[in-house]
């Protein structure tokens, strides 16, 4: 059997493909691994980034997912939003909520992925505030109204690592 680079348009991802004696061909992933990172390293990853997605269960038991600008202050991350918007319901009671932060670089096939659970609470102490604006929050890109201050209190986090060498 020969071994060809082609071309998977499935989703753009680049794979590679075995060609067999008969001319078929089938996808061969031996090269690829996903790794484990480490809880230190999940939080040096959150440090250097500033765009996230939120998991929450919004109205209706409807699961959501939306993006937020973001800062990582030890084990929390802090973001704005509009009193009025659909995340303002997050700091009435504590809710379990899901956060995901991602890189991906399509030209050498690698990228990972950090996951952190915890649970929201608003954030109303201007020293806090302070010290989340200094670290790096601010305004998000969406613009208007976004002067509530939540919180994600971490309680779980794990990342992974994927490349296809």
């Amino acid at each position: 059997m020969s071994r060809w680079d082609l071309r998977d348009d499935v989703l753009g991802w680049r794979r590679r493909w075995r060609v067999t004696n008969d001319g078929s061909s089938e996808p061969d992933d031996g090269g690829g691994s996903i790794s484990a990172i480490p809880p230190d390293v999940c939080l040096t990853l959150l440090a250097g980034a500033t765009v996230g997605r939120l998991a929450f269960l919004g109205h209706g038991g409807r699961i959501e997912l939306l993006p937020v600008n973001f800062v990582a202050v030890d084990r929390e991350i802090y973001f704005r939003t509009s009193p009025r918007g659909p995340l303002a319901a997050l700091t009435e009671t504590p809710t379990h909520v899901a956060f995901g932060v991602d890189h991906v670089d399509s030209a050498f096939g690698q990228g990972w992925n950090v996951t952190v659970r915890g649970e929201t609470e608003g954030v109303t102490d201007p020293e806090t505030i302070e010290r989340a604006q200094a670290a790096g929050l601010a305004v998000p890109w969406a613009g208007g109204d976004r002067t509530l201050v939540i919180r994600i209190v971490v309680a779980e986090i794990d990342g992974r690592r994927v490349s296809r060498v």
